[in-house]
């Protein structure tokens, strides 16, 4: 049988519209939930606190950070005096003191800990008085890597004619692998706090003259910014997000409070998936109207859906999710801890 090219066409319209229809019907929703996480640190604990300089490679050769602080006062002050591995070049230098005072402003310009300079915590260490705070940051470049490739790029150039034609020209591009490290220290303990080691990778914009190229230190400056960041979630209050999916089901009035929690018409889901679970039982509803809830941020409302769903059911999932929800819960105590008192 021969078919016409409108019936083809006809054909393939169906076919791409049931693939759609398939397609949307098998996508997952989820909603948002946006929440403030309260300082991965017990800031309650401390008042004050000192950015010591962060290490070149070198210096941290020095150094053993998987355990101990990656320096004390002695190795700051005293072994600074005679090493003179404190002076390098290749940018480093100016790379770890730009990192070192972008931390140190950051700090500052945050309301929850008191900012102390190093050169106050010195003046202290080398007069033999107790230090005046109570953590100190420390850290340095931990792995430090560079890498000049030559590649090749067509251009158009004109002869004396004005005829076009193309030649290759060599560029050099330079990439930079390197770790950070950071601790936080407790002056009165020695305890390392935190210990943390982040890596970046980084190029540079293609260059006709490799001289042109930027030092390693110099490149690197481009991820201090993601670095401070990522630091200062140890001292003060930041924000996330995530996502949670809700779970399918092919009833009718399943499927519409779906989709009034695509369009972020979540009181009205959650009611929907509730009196869903009143009359039917259905475990995909209460699991909804918890997930809902706690996306509106009704933690406790959520904890209390899904413990109740747990208990009624024995499904894992309830209980994993009543675990999440208490989580956040003792979360948002924390929170509410270290802002009151600020």
């Amino acid at each position: 049988m021969v078919f016409s090219s409108i019936t083809k066409g006809k054909i393939g319209s169906v076919l791409v519209a049931v693939a759609m229809i398939f397609l949307f019907a098998s996508c997952e929703t989820s909603v948002p939930v946006n929440v403030t996480r309260p300082a991965d640190l017990d800031i309650t604990a401390a008042e004050r606190i000192a950015v010591l300089p962060f290490l070149t490679t070198r210096m941290m050769n020095y150094t053993s950070y998987d355990t101990d602080p990656v320096a004390t006062f002695d190795f700051y002050w005293r072994e600074k005096d005679s090493f003179l591995a404190w002076q390098l070049g290749d940018g480093e230098n100016e790379f770890v003191t730009k990192l070192t005072s972008s931390l140190e402003r950051a700090l500052i310009n945050s309301r929850y800990l008191t900012v102390v300079d190093a050169i106050t915590v010195e003046d202290a260490y080398r007069r033999g008085r107790q230090p005046p705070i109570d953590w100190y940051v420390t850290g340095g470049i931990s792995e430090l890597t560079s890498e000049v490739e030559k590649i090749e790029k067509e251009i158009e150039r004109k002869d004396k004619e004005g005829n076009k034609y193309k030649v290759k020209v060599p560029y050099y591009r330079e990439t930079v692998d390197f770790s950070l490290v950071y601790q936080v220290v407790d002056v009165n303990t020695h305890q390392v706090l935190a210990n943390t080691e982040w890596s970046y990778k980084v190029t540079s914009d293609d260059e006709r003259d490799k001289k042109d190229l930027p030092m390693p230190g110099e490149l690197a400056e481009t991820k201090i910014k993601d670095f401070v960041t990522r630091v200062m979630r140890e001292f003060e209050p930041y924000e996330e997000s995530y996502s949670l999916t809700l779970l399918k089901h092919d009833d009718r009035a399943m499927k519409d409070a779906e989709k009034l929690a695509r369009k972020g018409k979540l009181a009205q889901a959650k009611t929907s998936y509730l009196q869903i679970y009143r009359s039917t039982k259905y475990f995909e509803a209460a699991y909804n109207a918890g997930l809902v809830s706690q996306a509106m941020g009704n933690m406790k409302e959520a904890y209390k859906i899904f413990a109740d769903l747990y208990k009624e059911t024995g499904d894992s999932r309830a209980a994993k999710a009543a675990n999440s929800a208490a989580a956040e819960i003792r979360s948002s105590e924390k929170l509410n801890n270290q802002t009151k008192l600020r």
